[in-house]
């Protein structure tokens, strides 16, 4: 993966989102900060079910077996490598901080600023498009772009419907954090 792609995958979210912030706060009826450890359960969540439909995605269209060579194949997949990258240059904290920023960028930016404009099932439907195409967007390969699509149908859907119900931000933040930290850390 080039430089470019990178900062493209951590700076699109965060500069649309700055961008849009004073409309869409305008609107936000809280962020939900008391449901952050709920968050984080249902990041923990995602992360498992991402895992295991990665493995079983991987191993059909392999025509292979699912077995300790292909489980939590997602982990292991290049679409995670700006976020391998920042890990490895980092101290812990920093890293921990940057993962928080794109994750509060990425919900901002995905459900409050778009799928905050329509409502309902469009919203879900624009969520989990979004989502799948933040988790691609670094894809060099239809092989790599298989496994963010999971991971993106996942997160979005989920999110989706939390943000449609709740229109609460920091949990669903925290459930962004808490699948990049147990998918790279």
């Amino acid at each position: 993966m080039n430089r470019k792609s990178w900062q493209f995958t951590v700076a699109l979210p965060v500069v649309a989102s700055v961008l849009a912030l004073p409309f869409v706060l305008s609107r936000l009826p809280g962020l939900g900060l008391a449901q952050v450890p709920l968050g984080v359960l249902v990041g923990a969540g995602e992360f498992g079910v991402a895992g295991l439909l990665s493995t079983v995605v991987v191993s059909l269209a392999d025509r292979d077996q699912v077995g300790e060579h292909n489980w939590l194949a997602i982990t292991r997949s290049p679409l995670l490598r700006p976020y391998r990258a920042i890990a490895d240059r980092f101290p812990l904290p920093a890293v921990l901080g940057l993962f928080a920023l794109v994750a509060v960028a990425t919900e901002f930016f995905a459900r409050a600023v778009v799928a905050g404009l329509l409502g309902g099932v469009p919203a879900v439907v624009v969520s989990i498009g979004i989502s799948c195409a933040l988790w691609t967007v670094t894809a060099g390969t239809w092989r790599t772009a298989r496994l963010g699509l999971v991971a993106g149908a996942v997160t979005g859907l989920v999110h989706g419907i939390l943000f449609v119900h709740t229109g609460q931000l920091a949990p669903l933040a925290a459930a962004t954090l808490t699948f990049l930290a147990l998918a790279v850390l």
